[in-house]
């Protein structure tokens, strides 16, 4: 059967086929800016479904290129809980595309999520890419999900570095079959407690930890009603210097309705001078005050972060402030500050697919 006629019918059915494939075009023309820069819409969203908390998720987005210059990346920012992988290359030519590899740690998350990655370009263009899941929580952790200890290394012999949690299982009668921490340079013991208050871990310190900034892993075998064997995994953060102190070792603005100040202590053995303070481009709009003081004989540093959720996405983030000193062994020490920022309608109120 013709479908599309003869003579005046025929030309009449092409010329309709001719605008819809014109009108189609115009749709993606209209992400044109005026640089030349086109992006598609489709790439940008991710549905990653639903997982189980502990459960790492790989995927990738696609970066766009359809204008007619190459487009470089400058920079990747993702959000907590959101790593990317490094890039093979930051320069997409005209009419090409690449993945961005992207992984999601759903340790820390619980029940619907958004989460962001940030893609900066040379040439002024900001895009965001959003993933939504739904993540299954296994336990809630106590007194906060941030388990973080700061260790002096210089002091080890003559001060125990450790820190108690508990793990509070949302399901009864999941129990604890095996636990470590990833390589060894920690102690850890755990305690059952009574009437499903769950499990009381202890961590200490050993001399092994290495210098900096430091993720590692509490892994633990568990039997779950619903799950059965199941591997859980739950990040473990450790500040380690040598003679040099920083409290709190994180900034935890915790859930934020409306600004909040918050303090840390530089502390060191040797006097030492503050040359700049200044955020990472996710807290740029963060207000920064840094002063010294004389205490107990010695200089030590304080520096006010003040934030406001109304110019942080809706959503947990985590970032950096980076001081810069005139110590030899640390000309520039890194704060991780981590928090969230809560209200104002449905995690999936961005999503297209949703609405």
């Amino acid at each position: 059967m013709n479908i599309w006629g003869t003579g005046k019918t025929f030309r009449l059915g092409l010329l309709v086929f001719m605008l819809l494939g014109f009108a189609a075009v115009g749709i993606v023309s209209n992400h044109f800016n005026p640089n030349g820069i086109a992006f598609q819409r489709k790439p940008h969203i991710k549905q990653l479904g639903a997982w189980n908390q502990g459960e790492i998720v790989n995927f990738d987005f696609i970066i766009v290129n359809p204008g007619q210059e190459p487009l470089v990346i400058e920079r990747v920012a993702p959000d907590c809980s959101c790593a990317v992988s490094e890039l093979k290359t930051n320069v997409i030519p005209p009419g090409s595309a690449i993945p961005l590899p992207t992984t999601l740690d759903t340790a820390t998350e619980e029940d619907k999520i958004r989460k962001r990655v940030r893609v900066s370009f040379t040439s002024g263009e900001k895009e965001v890419y959003t993933l939504f899941a739904e993540v299954t929580p296994i336990f809630s952790v106590e007194p906060d999900k941030l388990i973080a200890l700061e260790v002096d290394r210089r002091r080890m012999k003559t001060t125990e570095y450790k820190r108690t949690f508990r793990f509070v299982p949302v399901d009864n009668g999941t129990r604890v079959l095996d636990y470590r921490i990833e390589k060894d340079h920690f102690d850890v013991s755990m305690v059952t407690l009574d009437r499903n208050k769950g499990f009381e871990f202890t961590i200490r310190a050993k001399d092994t930890i290495p210098l900096g900034d430091n993720k590692f892993d509490l892994t633990m075998t568990i039997d779950h009603p619903r799950l059965g064997r199941y591997p859980f995994r739950y990040p473990i953060m450790a500040m380690v210097t040598d003679g040099f102190k920083i409290d709190p070792a994180f900034l935890y603005f915790g859930v934020m309705t409306q600004p909040k100040k918050e303090r840390v202590k530089l502390i060191s053995e040797v006097p030492f001078n503050i040359l700049d303070v200044y955020p990472c481009p996710t807290l740029d709009s963060a207000e920064i005050e840094f002063f010294s003081v004389e205490e107990f004989g010695g200089r030590l540093w304080i520096i006010y972060v003040t934030l406001d959720p109304d110019t942080i996405e809706i959503e947990d983030f985590e970032g950096t402030i980076h001081v810069k000193t005139d110590l030899t062994d640390y000309p520039e020490i890194t704060v991780r500050v981590l928090g969230s920022v809560r209200g104002g309608g449905d995690v999936y109120k961005d999503d297209p697919d949703k609405q």
